[in-house]
């Protein structure tokens, strides 16, 4: 199994979203069914028992979004198909928003677009099928003051390695909505061939970098 996470801002400002994505292979036999556990750094727990779909692709994936305090979690969950065959997965967390001066910073939320909208892409490895990949950054005030006027942000899918080059970039001025400051960028990824990518937002203040955000992607 994969499990893929990010972290954003929820509706209530002290408050953080943590959306999930896990996918189990297309080997298990359906119907399938999970139990999925949060525990919290005092060993309080909180289960769910999430929907598990099966893609186009054949493979089972779970997709949800869970309301956190700031803190340290870790997220456990297990799955058992038809034929009783048991699979379980277990990962870290720590819920909180990246400083970039006077500025909060989600995490990298990954996005491919279909007929349907936008779809999440939280886990590394990218599916086959998709032409383009999206990336949002949302920045959050954290304070009444407003935030730079000369705010732009530089989204870059790139080589990985210590002298990593960058493949395509976009200079993006980000939006105000529902309370946030958006960037948003799409990389076509038909000249994208196998291997490890990063994708990588780099927050600026005219000349000055307040922060990176990044993540890791690998095309099979």
């Amino acid at each position: 199994m994969q499990i893929g996470r990010a972290l954003r801002r929820g509706s209530d400002s002290a408050r953080l979203i943590m959306d999930v994505q896990i996918e189990i292979p297309a080997s298990a036999s359906p119907p399938l069914s999970g139990l999925l556990g949060l525990v919290d750094g005092r060993g309080a727990t909180r289960t769910a028992r999430p929907q598990i779909e099966r893609t186009a692709g054949g493979v089972h994936r779970v997709d949800l979004s869970l309301p956190l305090d700031p803190g340290a979690y870790r997220v456990r969950f297990a799955a058992v198909d038809a034929a009783g065959t048991m699979g379980a997965i277990d990962t870290a967390v720590t819920a909180q928003l990246t400083t970039m001066g006077p500025l909060l910073a989600s995490d990298l939320l990954r996005w491919t677009s279909d007929a349907n909208g936008r779809r999440p892409l939280l886990l590394e490895e990218l599916p086959a099928d998709i032409a383009t990949i999206g990336a949002t950054l949302e920045l959050y005030a954290t304070s009444s003051a407003p935030p730079p006027a000369d705010l732009l942000v530089k989204m870059e899918l790139a080589e990985t390695g210590a002298s990593a080059s960058a493949l395509i970039e976009r200079i993006v001025t980000p939006e105000a909505r529902d309370g946030a400051l958006v960037a948003d960028a799409e990389f076509p990824l038909e000249r994208v061939v196998k291997g490890a990518y990063l994708l990588r937002a780099s927050v600026m203040s005219g000349a000055t970098r307040l922060g990176i955000v990044s993540g890791t992607l690998v095309r099979r």
